[in-house]
């Protein structure tokens, strides 16, 4: 049966168009490299800006830091590492981002002082937590003075860091030394240690007194505070004053003139460039002694010239030159001497 010429002629016609998509290659991404390269460059701009606007003193630090990296904190001329700058930056601590010799100063000393109150606050926490030293915790006074940290270890009536007439430690006193040794050993800041006796007199007979003890304490709790958490070359002195410093001058005797002393030093640029400074006007007062007797043989050796001269001409003939200078010494001299 044929369709209707009818419905043919009203069938919608329906076209199927295939759009013919060409695959281009893969860029790769080089916008990217470009883009390292440009902010790799920008980097390496304002670090060369910034590292020529500190002066000479901060530039040998940065190089310091890049040749010796471990040791830069504690061969730092200021203290700290003047790269990390203690975690903070100097806009957050108000200070301008251009750093002057001052500035750099200031910023170092005072973030010493912060790193050693936190210091302080730890040793101070850590003794009263243990039940092995706590008792002593009224015994070990801390304070920050003109000069840095001061950490005293002060015995009492019944209540010694070491035995009677002794440089040995007790169990509790090598705990003590063993917490200090632990939180200052983070520091880059030198220690000194030094010991202290009363005024009561000690002798054994073969000439170990005072002296000879304080050292010795001294130099015991250096030794378990080099094992105990102290950097490398950290402690610079060990010095026993025996009762040369008596903490009570009034009272020789007083027990708690017996002590134990560590001094956490501030370090700064400033404290490291007066040797230079010192050895500078040591050269300029050597220069100019120098200048001094050269000036005086030049003198020296002029006035024998002058002398030479007035033998040759003794050795001549002299004419008189009136009554006044019969001899003519006078006008010889003058002329000799350059004197109208």
């Amino acid at each position: 049966m044929s369709a209707d010429p009818s419905e043919e002629q009203l069938r919608p016609i329906i076209r199927i168009t295939r759009k013919k998509v060409i695959v281009a290659g893969h860029h790769g991404g080089s916008w990217k490299v470009a883009y390292a390269d440009f902010v790799t460059a920008m980097m390496a701009f304002f670090l060369v800006m910034w590292i020529v606007s500190m002066d000479q003193a901060i530039k040998e630090e940065i190089a310091e830091y890049f040749n010796n990296p471990p040791s830069a904190s504690v061969q730092s001329k200021a203290g700290i590492s003047n790269l990390s700058m203690g975690g903070k930056s100097p806009v957050s601590i108000g200070v301008g981002v251009g750093l002057n010799a001052k500035n750099w100063r200031d910023l170092a000393m005072e973030l010493q002082r912060e790193n050693m109150v936190k210091a302080d606050m730890n040793i101070k926490s850590r003794i009263a937590s243990q039940s092995t030293v706590s008792g002593l915790a009224k015994q070990v006074e801390i304070k920050l003075t003109s000069y840095g940290m001061l950490i005293q270890l002060v015995e009492a009536e019944n209540s010694p860091f070491f035995a009677s007439g002794s440089a040995e430690l007790p169990a509790p006193t090598v705990g003590i030394l063993k917490l200090i040794a632990q939180e200052i050993g983070q520091l880059p800041n030198r220690v000194w240690i030094e010991g202290h006796t009363d005024a009561v007199p000690f002798g054994t007979g073969n000439g170990y007194s005072n002296w000879e003890l304080s050292a010795d304490r001294a130099n015991a709790a250096r030794r378990v505070m080099e094992v105990s958490g102290l950097q490398q070359n950290q402690i610079e002195h060990i010095r026993g004053y025996a009762a040369s410093q008596l903490r009570v001058p009034t009272k020789p005797l007083d027990p708690s003139n017996r002590r134990v002393t560590i001094v956490v030093l501030f370090s700064s640029l400033s404290d490291e460039k007066a040797p230079d400074e010192k050895q500078a006007g040591q050269d300029k007062k050597e220069a100019t002694q120098a200048a001094a007797i050269r000036e005086h043989d030049a003198k020296n050796q002029s006035m024998e010239l002058t002398m030479e001269k007035l033998h040759i001409q003794d050795m001549r003939p002299l004419e008189g030159n009136g009554p006044n200078d019969p001899l003519g010494i006078k006008t010889q001299v003058s002329d000799i001497m350059g004197i109208p």
